[in-house]
């Protein structure tokens, strides 16, 4: 996921993701993009 790569590189240490249903997304890589943020030190 580069774009969460690069807000790492950037010093970025948290990720806020807001709006809509989580439920339908999980199946689309939402649980993807908390693990890659947590794997780059965010929370």
């Amino acid at each position: 996921m580069p774009v969460i790569d690069e807000l790492g590189r950037l010093g970025v240490r948290y990720l806020y993701l807001l709006g809509g249903e989580p439920l339908p997304l999980l199946n689309r890589g939402l649980l993807d993009v908390v693990r890659r943020g947590k794997e780059r030190g965010m929370f």
